[in-house]
């Protein structure tokens, strides 16, 4: 009994360091593709609904405020004003805001897609970079000017 006791201390030792890791590197990961699957989205309804559809940082869930990390919505551009106007545009999503310890930046706070699926909005062409801060890790979404989003792993 005292042996097989000393053998589980000694894995939990090994193990409970390993966990916290892997913990923040799965949130890194899922909130990473939560934002391009949002970004793929957008775009497939601006195509399928012959409209402006964007994805715009927001701290309220109802209206483009805020920084990415507060979360974002994704609505559909009425005026197709490339900007969120609160009498014509409509929320066709929203996501919570970013838990952990985890930020999210980008070289705007709004991204369009037009009825091609086109970037709209050429600001919106670049690296978005989803950082955490206490792993060092980062995943870097690239968003080109056809619209196609890549990820790629990174460091802060």
């Amino acid at each position: 009994l005292i042996i097989t006791l000393t053998i589980i201390g000694i894995l939990l030792g090994i193990v409970a360091p390993n966990m916290s890791t892997f913990v923040l590197s799965n949130r890194l990961t899922t909130q990473g593709n939560e934002f391009i699957a949002d970004i793929n989205l957008a775009r497939s309804e601006a195509i399928k609904q012959a409209g402006n559809v964007g994805v715009c940082a927001s701290s309220t869930g109802t209206s483009c405020t805020g920084s990415w990390q507060s979360g974002w919505i994704m609505f559909r551009d009425g005026d197709s004003s490339l900007t969120w106007t609160a009498t014509t545009d409509s929320v066709l999503r929203t996501h919570e805001s970013l838990s952990g310890s985890n930020t999210l930046s980008g070289p705007t706070t709004i991204v369009v897609f037009n009825t091609s699926g086109l970037l709209a909005n050429s600001a919106a062409a670049g690296n978005f970079t989803l950082c955490n801060s206490q792993s060092g890790k980062s995943r870097v979404i690239n968003i080109q000017a056809t619209g196609r989003p890549s990820l790629s792993s990174g460091t802060c």
